[in-house]
Formats: structure tokens, C-alpha cells, sequence
């Protein structure tokens, strides 16, 4: 069975601390504390307190330190504790390395000491060690030259002596020998060189320098013993005999003073430029910068469409216009204008940059040539003249329909019939014979019937003389050609029927139909031309779509065409539709009309509706 740890499980409830045991546990107190009776509780134990260091330091060999258990021992620095706790022995720190000696260390009885190999001093801190400079003191007893380095140092002499057997004196060259130490002699002489009278050093001849003439000239210098100040510029190197300048590439002259010539480059000049069209070339490496406008690497090539400047690296932003390929300005098309050529011509201005004036009277300007486009009855090159004989409509592009002499209404179309002619046309016969100023064969005017004893009463219209029915004259019918012909009737006795388009109306008379607005022709089924501009222009967007289903469902047609039309001739807006102006008068601009005016699309889907349903 395994035994329980009633100390892990917190049932033995210990004061202090708790000891499991084999099938039991224990409890114990802390250090000046006694276990109760009840196995459980510890009390403090009440005595007097001595001081354990009080007696033989507590038998510590340095310091001694009491504590409730009993002294505690510790040691001075240089020293460590022994094993039984008391006694202290020597720390050798060079033996541990816990020494800050850079060089060597010497061990003492607590504490050490560094010291330094020869040719070096300790530092101010006593670790490290500095160098021991010896050429300070007497010149390091050199004859000539002391030369330090690190930990020691060395002597050397001047050219033409050489150091003696101590290392420290110095001793004149002998046969013929010069240099420094003595080793070199007059067979050492390069470069054209020579041995001077006393064969004591070389002559140099001219660019060379250097002991044996083994050195060039230094930079900037020439001739005999170099003496020689180059005058070279812009980079030119001069020669170390003769002073004479190598110019580099892309510069010329004595002393390299110039640049190459226009349309030359490299070294010396000698290349020709390969560059175009007013294109910088570089008088170095012949490479051309090209001018606004070209591109390649001769600038032969022209900016492609729609790029301009420098490389050809900027956007033209020309939106009815060219760009000029060097400036980027935009050269607009006939009918625009603007820095970027994106307004239409103002009203009555045409052409190239809008600079022309039209001359359409009330008619419409094309912003482009400047043709007109009359208004219906006139014509003309600038519109002045009114409609030909048996033409109508706008610029008297229409023809007439009118018979038997009738005229022609050069705005509408409309016919004007003569007496005795009557409809769209002028078509119908008008005088019968039912309709003389005599009366009926038979009969005096106003009677009928046996012996013409009867009254006709037919309001003044005559009657048949054998019935007495009366023959009603156009526009009346009823037994008594009293009530006027219904709106799509028309004639004597109301008998024809009117061809005009609905909301039309009929002259009960002739059958003259009387357009409303926006509508033209004999019936009234023409739209008007500036609707038909209307549409054509700004429909290419909105006439894309057709009303959808709910549109048809919940439009009211005529209730709009009423607004239509009266918006059309110019008296209201349609009520929801924000225009900058009233829209009658923006169909009649036609510059208004080209430019897209903030008419809704709606507006027009509608008016596609009542066309195309009328």
C-alpha cells in the first residue's frame, strides 16, 4: 500500500513546518521556537541572548559576525576561508588570475603586485604597462638618430654614414660607398644616372629623383632634380622630362586650358559628335543630351504621341488636342480651347483655338467649321434667308406636301389649302355642290319638300330638298348641324377622320393638325430636329439602357409630356430635375446641347418613351 503524504495533502495542519514519515508525519518549528504539547503549535523559546564573537572572536581567524545560529566567520581581501569555516589562508590571486596584471604578477601574503618586461613602465592604474620611450633620454645615447618602438628602440644614421659595431655611433662611408648604411655604390645608378665627382651619390638625369634615379618625378614636377613646376590643368598629366602636358579626354591646348570644339569629343578631340536636332553632345565620351522633343542616342527620333520634354520622359495631358512634342502646349482641334483643350468653344465662337465668330443669326454654330445649322424657315449661310417656295423646317431641309396651290408654312410644314380645298395636304375637295350659297335644285335656299313649302331647320346650313336633312358644313354635324366635330373628326357632317398624332390638334374644318411643341410635320409624328440632335449627342450614353419594368410600371407618360413640353418651349422645368438653366433654353443652344449640359439621363429615357410610344 502506498503510503500518503498528509504533508503535500495539507491535513496535518503544522504551525511551522511539517515532515512526512511512513505512514504518519511529524511537525517542526523554526530556529527559537518549541514544539507544543499537542504535537502542532510552536512557541517561542524565552532566553537570554550572548553574543557568540564575544569569546576567542568566536574562533574566527579575521572577522567574526554573530547570528541567531551561531558566529559567522569572514576574511580580510588577499585571503579566503578554509575549510572548517574559521581559519583564513593567502588568496594567491596571480595564481587564480583575479590579478589585473597585463605582464607579469608576484604573489604576497594577502595581496600581489605587477610588474613589466624591460622597455616598459607600469601605468598609473598598476596593471598595465606602458611603453618606455628611450629617444627622449640623451637621444637613447644614438649619434644621430633614435628611433623608438614598442618595448625597445633603435639607433640609425644619416646618408653616408653607417652605424658601428655598439649599434649606437655612426661612421663615415668609405670606397666609394654611399647611402644609407654604405651599401649602395656609383654602379647602382639607374635610369641614365651617374656618379657625382666625389662618387658619392647619384646625378640624376632629368624626370628621375631618388638615391639610385629610381623614382619618377612626383606629381607636379619635372626636369633636372625635378625642380620643374608642371602648369597642367584640368586633369593633365605632365611629362617628368620635358613638362609637357597629356590632357585627357575632352580637353586641349598646351596646358590642357580647353575643352574640345562644338560637335568634337574624346581624347585629343579626334572624334566627331553623332548628335541631332540641336543635341548637346559631352566632350568627354560623345554621348548626346538631347533637346525637348527627341530621343534616341543621336536624337533622331521624334517624342511618340503623347509624350513631350527632355527624354521624352513627361505626359502630355491633352485631351481634344496635340501635344507639342518639345513644350508639351497643347494645340487644341477646331472647337476647343483651354490650356489642356478640354472646354468647347463658348456660344458664337468657332474654330482653332475659338478664334473665329459665327455668323448664324439664330441659328445653331458648328463649333468646329463654323457651318450653320437654321433654325426652321431660314437658310442660308448665315441663316438670313427665309425658306424657298415648297420647302420648311430647319435650314429649309423639309419638303412640302402642299397640293392644289396651297402654301406651305416655312417654319411647320403646315398647308395652308385654298378656298375649296381642305386637309393635310390640301387633298380634299371643299365646295360640293351641298355646300353653294344657292340653294338645291328645286327648292328656294331654306326650304324643302313639296312644293318647297317646308323650312329647312338646320342653323343657317341647307338641307336636302327632297328630305330636308341637313347637310352640315365642316366642322358641324347633328340633325341640326349644331354640335361641333369630335377632336378626331374633321370635314362636312364631322365624316372624315383626323391623322393627327395624339395631344395634336385637329382643325374640325380642313383637318390641319396643330402641333404642340417639339413635334412637326402634317400629323404631328416628326420630332422636332433639336430633339433629334438632343438625342443623338447625349444619347449615346443614356439611351444605352431602357426603362426597366418598375420604371414602366410606375411612370406616368403623359403627366411628363406635359412638363416635357412645356419645358420644351422654354415656360418651366420639370419639377425634381436641377438644371443649370431652364432646359427649353438649353435645346436651343446647340453649343449647349455639344457640351452635355446636367440634364439627368432619366429626362431623356423618358422622352425616348413618349417618342416611341406616341
Amino acid at each position: 500500500m502506498a503510503d500518503i503524504d498528509e504533508c503535500a495533502e495539507g491535513r496535518a495542519r503544522c504551525a511551522h513546518r511539517c515532515v512526512n514519515t511512513l505512514g504518519s508525519f511529524t511537525c517542526a518549528c523554526n530556529p527559537g521556537f518549541e514544539l507544543g504539547a499537542d504535537g502542532k503549535q510552536c512557541y517561542r523559546i524565552e532566553m537570554e541572548i550572548v553574543d557568540s564573537c564575544q569569546e576567542d572572536n568566536g574562533g574566527c581567524s579575521h572577522r567574526c559576525e554573530h547570528t541567531a545560529v551561531g558566529p559567522h566567520c569572514s576574511c580580510h581581501d588577499g585571503y579566503e576561508l578554509s575549510s572548517d569555516g574559521k581559519a583564513c589562508t593567502d588568496l594567491d590571486e596571480c595564481e587564480t588570475g583575479e590579478s589585473c596584471c597585463s605582464q607579469f604578477c608576484i604573489n604576497y601574503v594577502g595581496s600581489y603586485e605587477c610588474t613589466c618586461r624591460a622597455g616598459f613602465h607600469p601605468s598609473a592604474d598598476g596593471c598595465g604597462c606602458d611603453d618606455v620611450d628611450e629617444c627622449r633620454l640623451e637621444n637613447g645615447n644614438c649619434d644621430h638618430i633614435c628611433v623608438n618602438s614598442l618595448g625597445s628602440y633603435e639607433c640609425a644614421c644619416k646618408e653616408g654614414y653607417q652605424l658601428g659595431a655598439n649599434r649606437r655611433s655612426c661612421n663615415v662611408c668609405l670606397d666609394n660607398t654611399f647611402g644609407n648604411d654604405c651599401s649602395l655604390s656609383c654602379e647602382d645608378c639607374m635610369n641614365g644616372g651617374r656618379c657625382n665627382s666625389e662618387n658619392s651619390g647619384c646625378v640624376c638625369s632629368p624626370g628621375w629623383t631618388g638615391i639610385i634615379c629610381n623614382e619618377t618625378c612626383s606629381q607636379g614636377t619635372y626636369g633636372d632634380g625635378c625642380a620643374g613646376i608642371c602648369m597642367c590643368q584640368n586633369g593633365g598629366s605632365c611629362d617628368p622630362i620635358t613638362g609637357l602636358c597629356h590632357c585627357p579626354p575632352g580637353v586641349q591646348g598646351p596646358f590642357c586650358e580647353d575643352a574640345c570644339q562644338r560637335n568634337r569629343f574624346g581624347q585629343g578631340c579626334a572624334h566627331t559628335c553623332n548628335c541631332h536636332n540641336g543635341a548637346l553632345c559631352d566632350h568627354v565620351t560623345g554621348t548626346c543630351t538631347c533637346t525637348p522633343g527627341w530621343r534616341g542616342a543621336t536624337c533622331q527620333e521624334e517624342c511618340e504621341n503623347g509624350r513631350y520634354g527632355a527624354g521624352c520622359r513627361q505626359n502630355c495631358s491633352c485631351h481634344h488636342g496635340d501635344c507639342d512634342q518639345h513644350s508639351g502646349k497643347c494645340l487644341c482641334h477646331s472647337g476647343w480651347t483651354g490650356d489642356r483643350c478640354d472646354a468647347a468653344c463658348p456660344e458664337n465662337r468657332y474654330g482653332k483655338d475659338c478664334a473665329l465668330l459665327c455668323a448664324c443669326g439664330k441659328g445653331q454654330c458648328d463649333p468646329r467649321t463654323g457651318s450653320c445649322t437654321c433654325p426652321p424657315g431660314q437658310t442660308g449661310p448665315g441663316c438670313q434667308q427665309e425658306c424657298l417656295p415648297g420647302k420648311y423646317g430647319p435650314s429649309c431641309s423639309l419638303d412640302c406636301s402642299c397640293q392644289h396651290n396651297g402654301t406651305c408654312d416655312r417654319f411647320t410644314g403646315c398647308c395652308h389649302c385654298p378656298a375649296g380645298f381642305y386637309g393635310h395636304s390640301c387633298e380634299h375637295g371643299l365646295l360640293t355642290r351641298a355646300f353653294t350659297a344657292s340653294s338645291p335644285p328645286g327648292c328656294a335656299s331654306g326650304h324643302f319638300g313639296e312644293r318647297c313649302q317646308r323650312w329647312c331647320d338646320c342653323g343657317g346650313a341647307p338641307c336636302d330638298p327632297a328630305t330636308g336633312k341637313c347637310l352640315c358644313p365642316p366642322g358641324k354635324t347633328g340633325d341640326k348641324c349644331d354640335i361641333g366635330c369630335r377632336s378626331d373628326q374633321y370635314g362636312p357632317d364631322c365624316s372624315l377622320r383626323c391623322q393627327c398624332a395624339s395631344k395634336s390638334q385637329c382643325n374640325p374644318y380642313n383637318g390641319k393638325c396643330v402641333c404642340p411643341a417639339m413635334w412637326m410635320g402634317p400629323t404631328c409624328k416628326e420630332v422636332r430636329e433639336v430633339i433629334g440632335r438632343l438625342t443623338e449627342t447625349l444619347g449615346k450614353s443614356c439611351l444605352k439602357r431602357s426603362l426597366s419594368p418598375l420604371e414602366t410600371a410606375t411612370f406616368k407618360p403623359w403627366a411628363l409630356t406635359a412638363a416635357l413640353l412645356d419645358a420644351v418651349s422654354g415656360e418651366v422645368v420639370p419639377k425634381g430635375f436641377e438644371l443649370h438653366e431652364k432646359f427649353g433654353q438649353q435645346i436651343e443652344k446647340a453649343k449647349e446641347l455639344r457640351r452635355e449640359p446636367n440634364i439627368p439621363c432619366e429626362f431623356f429615357l423618358h422622352l425616348r418613351w413618349i417618342v416611341r410610344n406616341r
